[in-house]
């Protein structure tokens, strides 16, 4: 972790907010729509985990969180990134969704290597 900037720090930061937002606006039409929120009510749970493991400012993630909680939002970041890359993968280079994705991508990895170090 002693290799990532502040800046990039920053970065991971603003792309799990973006998707947080995301995954608000879609729970919100799901919800409206009567659909399963089940996985998505999940993930927003991980991400929005995520982002505060991001905003630690010193602590480590095991101080907040019990090995569990961690153990879960580790799965839970591996599941959505298996979804991502293989969006990523169908998206045209150099196209803002593409970029977009590679930052969430980035963020999540991050968040990944934080509780790795922390276990």
């Amino acid at each position: 972790m002693d290799n990532v900037t502040s800046s990039d720090l920053n970065e991971s930061k603003k792309a799990l907010v973006s998707a947080i937002q995301k995954s608000k606006k879609a729970l919100a039409q799901m919800t409206k729509k009567g659909a399963n929120t089940q996985l998505l009510t999940k993930r927003l749970k991980v991400l929005s985990t995520s982002l505060e493991i991001l905003a630690m400012n010193g602590q480590t993630p095991s101080d907040l969180y019990s090995f569990g909680e961690l153990r879960d939002i580790r799965e839970g970041l591996v599941d959505l990134l298996i979804s991502i890359k293989r969006i990523n993968e169908n998206l045209r280079l150099g196209s803002s969704q593409k970029t977009l994705l590679e930052k969430r991508i980035s963020a999540m990895n991050l968040v990944i290597q934080m509780i790795d170090e922390n276990q």
